[in-house]
């Protein structure tokens, strides 16, 4: 909708400057938020794991310490890497307005951990296109919040 002309705001990440369309004019700003409070980003952020059935958990670890390098990650990472300070050589180097990104995500809070999060993701994601393609905004965030009180109320079945 955004590269379309139809909608005149995009909330997405950094990832998703590639996919702009040539010769759109466009700038990055934090969310807003009501007055008082603090806007809040989603971190999501690159994720290692050691099986505990691995018969190479040590050698595992090393890898996993080696991989989480600073040097290391902005020389394999295609995305933002978790380490602080290589994410903020990447952002400062990588992406338009990297100094607004990086301030967002030090607002940033883990997603949570369940099952189901990709599904309470997209129900929040239908929501803010709902509202972007003119559905009011309250009758837009009661859809959101049932179809997510579904997924809540699956996690305890």
């Amino acid at each position: 909708l955004f590269n379309a002309g139809k909608v005149a705001i995009d909330m997405e990440g950094p990832w998703a400057q590639d996919g702009y369309k040539h010769g759109l004019n466009w700038g990055i700003a934090m969310m807003p938020a009501p007055q008082g409070k603090s806007f809040h980003a989603c971190l999501g952020g690159w994720n290692y794991a050691i099986f505990g059935s691995s018969s190479h958990q040590s050698a595992a670890w090393k890898l996993v310490q080696y991989l989480a390098q600073g040097p290391v990650e902005l020389a394999v990472q295609g995305d933002i890497p978790a380490n602080i300070a290589a994410a903020h050589q990447y952002l400062m180097k990588n992406v338009r307005d990297g100094a607004i990104v990086e301030a967002t995500i030090k607002s940033g809070y883990p997603r949570p951990r369940v099952p189901n999060y990709p599904q309470i993701s997209a129900d929040e994601q239908t929501m803010i296109q709902d509202i972007l393609l003119g559905m009011d905004p309250q009758k837009a965030a009661d859809k959101a919040a049932k179809a997510m009180d579904a997924q809540l109320a699956r996690l305890q079945h």
